[in-house]
């Protein structure tokens, strides 16, 4: 399986994109790409 590579671009606020990726993290089928 090839690598995920995940990139965020203007995602607004700080706080906001905390979460975003927060949320990327905690999906299962992204488990362990970070």
């Amino acid at each position: 399986m090839s690598s995920v590579k995940i990139s965020i671009i203007g995602a607004g606020s700080a706080v906001f994109s905390l979460r975003l990726v927060s949320d990327l993290c905690k999906t299962p089928s992204l488990s362990g790409s970070v």
